[in-house]
């Protein structure tokens, strides 16, 4: 990799036969394997963008939000959030340091969803979605958000620290809830 940015941004060509890959990230010297969210495609379908788009997805819940899934025989949760307006989108967690420029989610502009396969996160982890517009980019300010289709009911379960903070948790029973083949 060839970096092109002195803030630490790097650049390869990939061979497009090749799908399968990892990164290699060193810090301190000291090295971690880690899969790349952006090498896998998003499980949402033209048949799921086009009744997005027309209002008529009757299962909207089953694509909007957080979802344990198994994309390409890799476990994670694909993540999605209608926000058509926003000029970023990002999922932000334990995972990333809640840092929102590490994992900027894809745009569909013809049906306004930002989404993301967050590969090797599971159930029990805390997320929130990190919205900017363009006002936000300007003044340099970020509006964090939950999401409207966490639709799980917690009950007593729900650690007070959690809630009061307005994070998401991500209920399952760790194993994908949904495997997508011929990825």
């Amino acid at each position: 990799m060839e970096k092109i940015h002195p803030e630490g941004i790097f650049a390869a060509e990939i061979d497009g036969r090749k799908r399968r890959y990892r990164l290699r990230i060193e810090s301190g010297g000291r090295y971690r394997d880690v899969e790349d969210p952006y090498r896998f495609p998003s499980p949402l379908g033209e048949l799921d963008l086009h009744l997005i788009a027309e209002g008529s997805h009757r299962r909207l819940y089953d694509k909007i939000g957080a979802h344990p899934v198994r994309l390409g025989g890799v476990d994670g949760v694909h993540f999605a959030v209608w926000a058509p307006n926003a000029s970023r989108v990002s999922v932000i967690g334990d995972f990333n340091g809640w840092d929102g420029r590490r994992n900027v989610m894809r745009f569909h502009p013809s049906v306004g969803v930002w989404d993301l396969f967050m590969p090797g996160i599971g159930a029990g982890t805390l997320y929130k979605f990190e919205l900017l517009d363009a006002a936000a980019l300007a003044h340099h300010r970020v509006h964090q958000e939950r999401e409207a289709y966490f639709f799980q009911v917690l009950g007593q379960d729900m650690i007070p620290e959690i809630a009061r903070e307005g994070h998401q948790v991500i209920v399952c029973d760790g194993a994908a809830d949904q495997d997508i083949h011929g990825l």
